[in-house]
């Protein structure tokens, strides 16, 4: 507006003001070097003091943090964070603040953005802990399992201000603690995170000035060198689109974790990375009729990549060289961040449907008129038979109530045994797509009892569905029977005119 004395302008009208004008230096080349970690480690530099200046390793003061620690195995220092120590600090102040520890690692790239790079090892198991990294807080990569030896990774940075965060999360679903204790782990876990060979290389590529014809000479005396292969994930600032370029070589990769409708487990695992699969994530709609939401699925994805090669030399690092193409833009090219979290506060009623809850229930996302006490136990691989949590809004308490479409990889795995620190646990199945129960005539006490392997008599009916297979040698499931099938105590007493009147049946 021809405003030029220095002091305000004006936008549509409205005076507006620029007091100040804040420049951020580019972040550079940095390492965390084995110096660093050792200062720590020996307690020459406080542990709540950055190992340089754009690595925090207590995330902004957090009460839990990662450590520097000496690893026998590598022979050297590695930042470390660890489920144990979490727990005691949890218990120390209270809540969930010792529910995590954080790490942060502030980045302003420049023109040409850059890249992170670090090895990884993780001895974690969920839903016990679980390592998660993300991008100016979008998750890039998650590791809910065990490494089975340290590993390299790599995230590319576009040009701008980023935060990689590191955060070794414990009980990340809030199971209940008796729960907890009760979890079986696998042999050689150690609920434990490890990086090692943090770094950041920017893609700028240096002024040319005085010294530029010594550097390219000596490029081309060391141009006979072999090449260097290098290969990493491009992870796009934001999550914005992936590379589309058709490569020669196919790797599976595994999605962030969503929820998805459908019947059967299996089937939902080989269908999740096509256009029309559906999910239930929070603020998605109910599923559609005849199907049920499945909790957590991780989809594997199988993507195109590329290796090429650069000559090292005195001024060129080498190039990245892997991108990745995601066969079609469907639901899966942007993996969610609001992926429900269970929560067992009260609430003061109504869901994103507008159903209200009771007292001392919760609304559950993505479950529309799902009402429970907890919603930890859906989804949890055993049975809670009864409603709230067995019924139609609910999922049939996600899926664990019928055998079909109880999740393998859930917490109690639907193949609980006689002599585990819980159960019995049963199949009482009502989903109609696989229920031979009539709820309403099957009047029993125990409805956990149905389908535990153990033959029951006033569940031997057809109501009840000859006590959901346990009665004959043909429908009792082995696998996933809590009892053991035709046990001396529960023999075998076979009604179901399916099974009698066949030709091979055997009783």
């Amino acid at each position: 507006n021809g405003n030029n004395d220095g002091q305000s302008s004006s936008i549509h009208g409205t005076p507006c003001q620029l007091d100040a004008i804040v420049m951020e230096a580019l972040t550079g080349d940095v390492e965390v070097t084995e110096e660093n970690l050792e200062d720590i480690a020996t307690g020459e530099v406080p542990v709540s003091q950055a190992v340089i200046p754009s690595l925090d390793i207590m995330e902004g003061g957090s009460v839990v943090g990662w450590n520097a620690v000496y690893d026998g195995g590598v022979g050297g220092f590695v930042l470390f964070a660890s489920t144990e120590e979490m727990a005691s600090s949890n218990d120390d102040v209270g809540g969930d603040d010792g529910n995590r520890a954080g790490m942060s690692f502030t980045i302003i790239t420049g023109s040409e953005g850059g890249v992170v790079s670090f090895d990884l090892f993780s001895s974690v198991f969920t839903p016990l802990d679980v390592l998660e990294i993300a991008v100016d807080d979008i998750p890039v990569i998650i590791e809910t399992s065990m490494s089975e030896d340290w590993k390299n990774e790599s995230i590319e940075l576009r040009p701008g201000k980023h935060v990689v965060t590191f955060h070794h999360i414990a009980n990340p679903a809030n199971m209940p603690d008796g729960m907890m204790e009760q979890m079986v782990t696998p042999d050689g876990y150690e609920g434990v995170s490890k990086i090692r060979g943090l770094k950041y290389k920017d893609n700028a590529v240096p002024a040319l000035d005085e010294s530029s014809s010594t550097n390219e000479e000596k490029t081309e005396e060391e141009g006979d060198e072999s090449p260097i292969e290098v290969t990493t994930m491009t992870v796009p600032s934001k999550m914005s689109e992936m590379s589309q370029e058709v490569q020669e070589d196919l790797v599976t990769i595994t999605l962030a974790a969503q929820n998805y409708c459908g019947t059967v487990n299996d089937n939902i695992r080989e269908t999740c990375a096509q256009d029309d699969a559906v999910t239930c994530n929070a603020g998605d709609p109910a599923c559609p009729s005849g199907t049920v939401c499945f909790g957590n699925i991780e989809c594997e994805v199988q993507v195109t990549t590329s290796t090429s090669s650069t000559n090292e030399s005195s001024t060129n690092a080498p190039t990245l060289a892997l991108t990745t193409s995601i066969p079609t833009p469907g639901t899966i090219t942007q993996p969610p961040t609001d992926i429900p979290t269970f929560s067992t506060d009260d609430n003061d009623g109504g869901n994103e449907t507008g159903f209200g809850c009771a007292e001392g229930t919760t609304a559950v996302p993505g479950l529309a008129g799902c009402c429970v006490a907890d919603p930890s136990f859906l989804g949890d691989g055993a049975c809670d038979p009864w409603p709230p949590y067995n019924t139609a809004e609910c999922g049939y308490d996600l899926g664990d109530c019928c055998k079909e479409s109880c999740n393998p990889d859930s917490a109690f795995g639907c193949n609980a045994k006689e002599g585990d620190p819980y159960g019995p646990f049963g199949f009482f199945c009502l989903d109609p797509q696989f229920s031979k129960i009539d709820a309403a005539a099957c009047n029993v006490e125990n409805r956990e009892w149905i389908g535990d392997g153990g033959c029951d008599s006033d569940s031997n009916i057809p109501e009840c569905g000859y006590d959901n297979g346990d009665c004959c040698r043909q429908t009792c499931d082995v696998e996933k029977a809590y009892f053991e099938c035709g046990n001396e105590n529960q023999p075998f007493d076979c009604k179901d005119p399916d099974i009698i009147y066949r030709a091979d049946y055997v009783p």
